[in-house]
């Protein structure tokens, strides 16, 4: 854990060797773009409390500057978590903050019943389709999304991770990725379900699909605040941690001033 004055837990970064991870002395912990395909934040800050104020918060986004992403991430993400009983975090509009909540799951809690139909676990060359199709799915996120989506698809088969799919004949609907760390944990992610096939039970049962393949690990997942798929979550045994709240820039913005290396740490006041 950082010190005291250093308010960074963690940084999911391109900036240590593939598969490894390097702890610097101002207790960033530096992730390789492989592990953090095996995470659930890509080429995010992670800070250990809220920003107290905006100018502190920019300083996080400096020190993002300074951790070495690659050129084709347009976007610059700080984010952090509190408690279920701490209100959200009041963040500028400009800053585009996303506020969503960790959940958690004990091991060996009962499973929704399946429903019908075709769901299983996809083959390797089936997830970059699944990956088209969810960004399909999902139209208003943009070419940026799809980019990322099939960047993350591609390169969870490596981490022992698997890509669930439901399936109408040839097409994938819905899915789900189920993500192990460790000997006892497991991450769920990128649940969806096409526009004209939810409200089926594919999302329930892609969910306990996944689980039943390790049901004896400790699963967590993050999810938008309200989203409907917290119903889904609920039947599967899961029940709400803790908050998140993820703030972010255009990298590229014409208005910035800040140095494109940024300071070695930063230091709330």
């Amino acid at each position: 854990m950082p010190s005291p004055s250093t308010p960074v837990r963690r940084s999911l970064a391109a900036a240590a060797p593939p598969d490894a991870c390097a702890t610097r002395g101002d207790g960033v912990v530096a992730w390789s773009a492989a592990s953090a395909q095996a995470g659930w934040f890509a080429f995010r800050l992670e800070l250990d409390r809220p920003p107290p104020s905006t100018a502190a918060l920019e300083r996080a986004f400096d020190l993002w500057d300074g951790l070495g992403h690659p050129a084709d991430v347009d976007r610059r993400a700080v984010c952090w978590e509190t408690g279920l009983d701490e209100p959200w975090t009041p963040v500028p509009a400009r800053y585009a903050p996303w506020r969503h909540r960790g959940w958690v799951r004990a091991a060996g809690a009962t499973l929704p019943a399946a429903v019908q139909g075709d769901v299983r676990a996809a083959t390797a060359s089936e997830a970059l389709r699944i990956a088209r199709a969810q960004a399909a799915a999902e139209p208003a996120l943009g070419d940026a999304h799809r980019a990322e989506l099939c960047w993350l698809y591609g390169g969870l088969g490596d981490r022992g991770a698997d890509v669930w799919a439901a399936w109408a004949g040839d097409r994938p609907v819905a899915g789900v990725l189920a993500v192990p760390f460790g000997a006892d944990e497991a991450r769920l992610r990128e649940l969806w379900t096409a526009p004209d096939h939810r409200r089926r039970g594919l999302g329930t049962a892609l969910v306990a699909a996944a689980i039943a393949q390790w049901p004896d690990r400790r699963w967590s997942l993050a999810c938008a605040d309200g989203a409907e798929a917290e119903r889904i979550y609920t039947r599967a045994g899961f029940r709400p941690a803790s908050r998140f709240t993820t703030a972010s820039t255009d990298r590229y913005s014409p208005s910035r001033t800040a140095s494109p290396t940024g300071p070695a740490s930063v230091t709330w006041p």
